[in-house]
């Protein structure tokens, strides 16, 4: 994995969250919608859930799914925060962050820090292979 994948962590944990609580809420809409009742035929009960809406207890598995994702998320962008503050240049630490923690494209990262585009560009790489080293992140082979 490599730095850059590495610090993508975030985006990714973040992105995967964000599918699963759209996914809930979707189908929380989807259960909420009351479909016709038939009485043309008699109907036997049986145990298993055949009407294709998700029972209370799967709702609540996709719940606890969604908490432990997020918990997963909270302490991941956590320790990469950590990771990413103990770079020893300040500007390492601020493109980085920009970058990987706040999501910023380079051209938004250059009017916030006031410096040229290849000027970032380089101190991104820089930052990358500094955090690569401090952090001893295997590079691809």
């Amino acid at each position: 994995m490599t730095a850059k994948e590495y610090l993508g962590q975030i985006r990714k944990l973040e992105a995967n969250v964000i599918a699963r609580v759209h996914e809930l809420q979707q189908v929380q809409q989807a259960a909420t919608y009351l479909t016709g009742i038939s009485y043309d035929s008699v109907r036997v009960q049986t145990s298993k859930n055949t009407t294709g809406f998700p029972t209370s207890e799967q709702l609540a598995d996709m719940e606890l799914d969604i908490e432990r994702k997020i918990r997963e998320l909270a302490e991941t962008r956590h320790q990469i925060i950590e990771q990413i503050e103990a770079l020893d240049n300040p500007l390492y630490v601020q493109v980085l962050v920009e970058r990987y923690v706040k999501h910023r494209k380079f051209e938004d990262i250059v009017d916030i820090m006031h410096y040229s585009y290849p000027y970032v560009i380089q101190l991104h790489g820089q930052a990358l292979m500094e955090f690569t080293r401090k952090h001893h992140i295997k590079t691809k082979e």
